[in-house]
């Protein structure tokens, strides 16, 4: 036995809670339900049960002495099994990576993918900006190598076996909007290969389906914090969009990886992504997709210091806006709603140091947010703008409300912006609230979605 090896008669975590929860004839929503009422903190849901349960997290030893009382287990029987688990899975940022000064464990968003694919990327948008029809790239030949591709990083995310899911394309993006990618990623990646091991439809049909399964898994993958397959997803979606001569497809897929790579501190390429897909889809898709590509430039120009540019860029956004008709929009576009429109509004103003028009349209943002990913997303800008604007007070309630709708997501990208806002909350340390607010997220910050280390 290696020294790495756990004692013959230590139980792994996953299975002894597992048995322990099934004992009682519990479901995982009880156990999470008692966790909650007995600690007072209302921060565990049945996800975290079913990660624990899963090996994919260890509970903090704070929550393993409520799971002992709750469970009626040791423990020492808990520790033993959760020191065998954590020798098994990366290291995890403390509280103290979130603090001025302090590198974080693990990088934050495109530093995980090499440097190589996020050029490749831009190579691929350049092509298409300079032939967007895809008159020059023969469908029935480009199909299959592209279908190959989808196929394999489908396979990346996929790391347990698993029913496929009887959801098609557009229930999957729904669900996107109520479940983290930590937790979709892997039915997301089944239902690919279910739905293109077989060929499918010929010409631009069948592109057109490989550009919007490898948009959504390019989504899904950053929220799962596996920035390689999030970029090249992307890269293969803009290829099938290409090759389908799909303009608005296109835009559509550069101004997703252009969002992505912005939030996650590249707003160099996420700038160079939103005017490609500006410059080659703006004249052929509808007004709700130019306000979505504009927004997409204007937070890039305002994290990038360009505030000119995204003044101009936000104006002519709310114009674009303002003709939208719904009833026309593709179907990828179903969530792009007012509220959400005002959030990125929001958000822009933020990054300008405008934090009297930011809270607004954020607060109407986080109030209609279709899941705790969207909110929480919402709720860590509405947390920057009020401590920029003095409210302290307010700030970290928006704080706690965020860390609170993060954990509940298990999305590494809400979790990433949580950890970030605490070095701007930590910046107010003497006011009670920002006192409280550290204690909480050093209660909890271990039930943060993390960056996964493969893929």
């Amino acid at each position: 036995m290696s020294m790495f090896d756990p004692p013959p008669d230590t139980r792994p975590l996953g299975p002894l809670l597992t048995a322990l929860r099934r004992g009682l004839g519990w479901s995982q929503d009880r156990v999470a339900e008692q966790l909650c009422a007995a600690s007072g903190r209302h921060t565990i849901t049945r996800n975290e049960i079913s990660r624990w349960e899963r090996a994919e997290r260890v509970p903090s030893a704070f929550w393993r002495r409520w799971l002992a009382t709750v469970l009626g287990a040791d423990p020492a029987d808990l520790a033993r099994s959760a020191a065998a688990v954590r020798r098994a899975l990366p290291a995890r940022p403390g509280p103290a990576a979130a603090l001025p000064g302090r590198a974080a464990a693990h990088p934050a968003g495109p530093a995980a993918a090499p440097a190589a694919e996020t050029a490749r990327l831009r190579r691929a948008a350049h092509a298409w900006l300079a032939t967007p029809s895809g008159a020059d790239v023969p469908a029935a030949r480009a199909a299959p190598a592209l279908t190959r591709r989808l196929l394999r990083l489908a396979g990346t995310v996929v790391t347990a076996p698993g029913a496929a899911g009887p959801a098609g394309l557009p229930g999957l993006r729904r669900l996107d909007d109520l479940v983290g990618g930590a937790d979709l990623a892997g039915t997301l990646g089944r239902r690919l290969i279910t739905a293109h091991a077989e060929p499918g439809p010929a010409g631009v049909a069948g592109l057109t389906s490989v550009a919007e399964g490898a948009q959504l898994l390019g989504w899904v993958a950053a929220d799962a914090g596996r920035w390689r397959t999030a970029v090249a997803a992307h890269r293969v979606a803009l290829q099938a969009a290409h090759a389908a001569g799909a303009r608005p497809l296109a835009g559509y897929v550069l101004s997703s990886a252009s969002h992505l790579l912005t939030e996650a501190g590249d707003p160099a390429t996420g700038l160079l992504l939103a005017r490609t897909a500006w410059s080659g889809a703006a004249r052929s898709g509808g007004a709700t997709g130019r306000a979505l590509l504009l927004h997409r430039a204007a937070l890039a120009c305002a994290l990038s210091g360009r505030h000119r540019e995204a003044d101009v860029a936000l104006a002519a956004a709310r114009r674009a806006a303002d003709r939208a008709d719904p009833g026309h929009d593709p179907a990828w576009l179903y969530w792009l709603t007012p509220e959400e429109l005002a959030g990125m509004t929001g958000r822009c103003q933020a990054a300008l140091g405008r934090p009297m028009r930011a809270v607004g349209p954020l607060l109407l943002a986080a109030r209609a947010a279709p899941g705790p990913r969207t909110a929480a997303l919402h709720r860590t800008w509405l947390a920057r703008a009020l401590a920029d604007g003095g409210d302290v007070e307010r700030a970290c309630a928006a704080g706690s409300a965020a860390l609170h709708d993060a954990i509940r997501a298990g999305s590494v990208r809400a979790a990433i912006q949580v950890r970030r806002l605490q070095s701007r909350l930590c910046a107010h340390a003497p006011h009670p609230a920002a006192r409280r607010h550290r204690d909480e997220f050093a209660a909890a910050h271990d039930l943060l979605a993390d960056v996964r280390p493969a893929a």
